[in-house]
């Protein structure tokens, strides 16, 4: 429920394109969200490094290939996504009912 949580309220802080994913993190991500719909369709979320100040993470919402561009958009996000991303199996699971 949490990394639902932020994923429906969250809102970035702020945006900018770089051609270098490697500087922050998105090369090798530390996680990928993806997100199915019941319209069906798909969103990502790949989510990289810590910012400067440790406050944020940068990110990747819906990231094209990197065949389809030559500038990457990187937005800011919580720095709790990465608690939401590292917590562990049994934290996901829902209790079954008798």
């Amino acid at each position: 429920v949490f990394l639902l949580d932020l994923l429906a309220k969250e809102n970035y802080t702020s945006s900018f394109t770089t051609s270098d994913l490697s500087e922050y993190g998105l090369e090798q991500p530390l996680a990928t969200v993806t997100v199915g719909l019941a319209n069906n369709e798909t969103h990502q979320l790949v989510l990289g490094g810590k910012s400067f100040d440790g406050n944020s993470l940068y990110a990747q919402i819906d990231p094209l290939s990197s065949d389809e561009e030559e500038e990457a958009t990187v937005v800011l996000v919580s720095a709790n996504f990465q608690n939401g991303v590292e917590r562990e199996l049994e934290e996901w699971k829902v209790p079954v009912e008798d």
